[in-house]
């Protein structure tokens, strides 16, 4: 399939309804330079290659010839860019455009076709010379003069091109850190209230625990006052935190606006609703701030119906504290001395209940002393005088064995030996004995009277049972001693808090009842809370103050922006709020007649 025919119609520089036929075989363009060559051969690319060729503002139809028969195929490029349907896909660029020797002419071979389409093409110039001598090339050529002023053109346009691409990178970031700051702003109430609503628990807790130490009538009367002071201070923390972030976002934009240098120049819209926003947001703050004053007031009066209920305040509150805190001291030193007194009377009572056993070193030497006594007593042999009898039995039978000379003769120095024994035991015995009696001396235990085993074992046992009731008795003593010590110390604590408890009462004027105890006398307390009351009511004052100097710095930034773009400054925020409204009015005025 070839090209076979192209019409344009409706071409800006082109004659109208320019028929341009192609024949079979290479077709030539000839022509000398600026004649329109190139210009002619785009259009025909364009209209064959691009589907939405740019500035394309007339109409170019192109017929088609298959090659092997068939109905003839149809290609137009209709205005803006809209293209027709067509029944097949078009043929690619190396079948339109084909070269065959047999299509050239017979008597040119390809080398001359090649050269004489070279020549054609440079325009009549020779390209070897124009290679071998440049500067033929001169200024002289009009060729040459409107390439340099091209080139020259050019590179203006390019130079500006780069400067607005680059304004516009710098608008670019100017928007976003605007668009940033705006995010910011949106996210910044929710941050504040999630900071203000766990303040406020931790508040309420404090609050609770102080609370729960007062009476009904203190409590109905302090804890609705401090709830409403959290809820001022949370809002007064909210305001200030808004102002900032006012404050700072008209810093920047004025900033911005004077690094772009468009003080003179009417700002967008924007940044004229940025503008609206600040001011809006300033007369919130300043009607915010009016409710706050207003509340303060009320608390004020309240705060006098709090103090008028509990009594004047001493003239010295640091004094009046730390008797305060000295007071709840001792009342825990009284109250530790009484557990350690409850403490040492179960002690008591648990010794009293214990069961009296002998587990003492005198003891078991008296036991030790009993077991070998009545073995002595009893003549029954202990390993001590049995080993004893052995040795002195068998010396006597190996002295008779080798005095007679034969067995029978050391049978019977045996025989002699058992008979001696028991003569040779008894002194044995009777000292053992004697040493009994001086080991019973020195433990301070008397000698049995009788000698027997059931004798001996009943005087030992009195003996354990005195013992443990001697012990006990000890035992006793001390805890009376150490409760009798507590018990004192806690009379002192406990005269030492209300010789206190009189002098701050004395220096509030109040009166104290002496039956009441010690512990009831901490609601002195309630003193202390009046007193942190008034203190945060006086910081509170002085936030309010600090927040209309806010306020005015805030509007005095408006004003400066105002002057920058060429407006009268304002005084209230209700002004701030209409200029902002003129200024996006005369805006939108001039984007109209724009």
């Amino acid at each position: 399939m070839r090209l076979e025919r192209v019409r344009f119609r409706g071409v800006p520089g082109v004659e109208h309804d320019l028929d341009l036929r192609f024949a079979s075989g290479l077709n030539v363009v000839l022509g000398s330079n600026g004649s329109g060559k190139s210009t002619l051969m785009a259009l025909v690319r364009d209209s064959l290659w691009k589907p939405d060729p740019k500035g394309c503002r007339g109409e170019a139809d192109l017929e088609w010839r298959p090659d092997a028969g068939g109905a003839p195929l149809d290609h137009a490029l209709r205005p803006h860019g809209r293209r027709l349907s067509f029944p097949g896909a078009l043929p690619p660029m190396a079948q339109c455009y084909a070269v065959h020797i047999r299509d050239l002419l017979p008597d040119l071979s390809g080398a001359d076709l090649a050269a004489a389409l070279r020549v054609e093409i440079a325009g009549g110039l020779d390209l070897d010379a124009l290679r071998a001598e440049p500067p033929v090339l001169d200024g002289r050529r009009r060729e040459a003069r409107e390439l340099a002023v091209a080139s020259a053109e050019l590179q203006r346009v390019e130079t500006e091109q780069r400067s607005v691409a680059a304004e516009e990178a710098r608008l670019t970031e100017l928007l976003d850190a605007r668009d940033g700051a705006a995010s910011a702003v949106r996210d910044l109430p929710a941050l504040e209230a999630r900071r203000a609503w766990f303040a406020a628990t931790r508040l309420a807790e404090s609050l609770r625990r102080r609370v729960a130490e007062f009476g009904p009538v203190t409590e109905r009367l302090v804890g609705d006052e401090l709830e409403q002071l959290a809820q001022l201070r949370r809002r007064l923390d909210e305001a200030q935190q808004e102002m900032q972030v006012g404050a700072r976002t008209v810093e920047r934009a004025a900033q911005r606006i004077r690094e772009a240098g468009i003080g003179e120049v009417p700002p967008s819209a924007a940044a004229l609703a940025e503008l609206r926003s600040l001011a809006d947001g300033i007369g919130e703050h300043a009607a915010e701030l009016a409710g706050l004053q207003r509340a303060l007031l009320e608390h004020r009066a309240r705060a006098r119906a709090v103090q008028e209920a509990v009594g004047d305040p001493p003239q010295s509150w640091r004094t009046d504290r730390a008797a305060l805190r000295r007071l709840t001291r001792l009342v825990q030193r009284a109250e530790q001395a009484a557990r350690d007194t409850a403490a040492i009377d179960a002690r008591l009572q648990r010794c009293r209940m214990r069961r009296p056993c002998a587990t003492s070193g005198a003891l078991r030497e008296g036991h030790r002393l009993l077991t070998d006594w009545l073995a002595a007593d009893a003549g029954l042999w202990t390993p001590r005088w049995a080993w004893q009898s052995a040795v002195a039995l068998g010396l006597v039978g190996v002295g008779l064995a080798f005095a007679c000379g034969g067995w029978w003769s050391a049978l019977g120095g045996l025989g002699v030996g058992l008979l001696v024994a028991p003569f040779v035991q008894r002194p044995l015995r009777l000292a053992r004995r004697s040493e009994l009696q001086a080991a019973f001396l020195e433990l301070g235990l008397a000698a049995p009277e009788r000698w027997a085993a059931r004798a001996v074992r009943a005087r030992l046992r009195g003996v354990n049972d005195a013992w443990a009731r001697r012990r006990i008795a000890e035992r006793e003593r001390d805890f009376a001693q150490g409760l009798l010590a507590a018990r004192r110390t806690a009379h002192k604590v406990e005269a030492r808090g209300r010789d206190l408890a009189q002098q701050a009462a004395e220096q509030l004027g109040l009166e104290l009842d002496a039956a009441a105890p010690l512990t009831s006398l901490v609601h002195f307390d309630r003193l202390a809370t009046l007193h942190d009351h008034t203190t945060e009511v006086r910081g509170l004052e002085l936030r309010i103050a600090r927040l209309d100097e806010r306020v005015r710095e805030a509007l005095q930034r408006v004003n400066r922006l105002l002057t920058d773009a060429g407006r009268p400054e304002v005084e209230t925020p209700a002004a701030a709020r209409a200029s902002a409204a003129s200024f996006e009015a005369d805006a939108r005025a001039l984007a109209q007649a724009l």
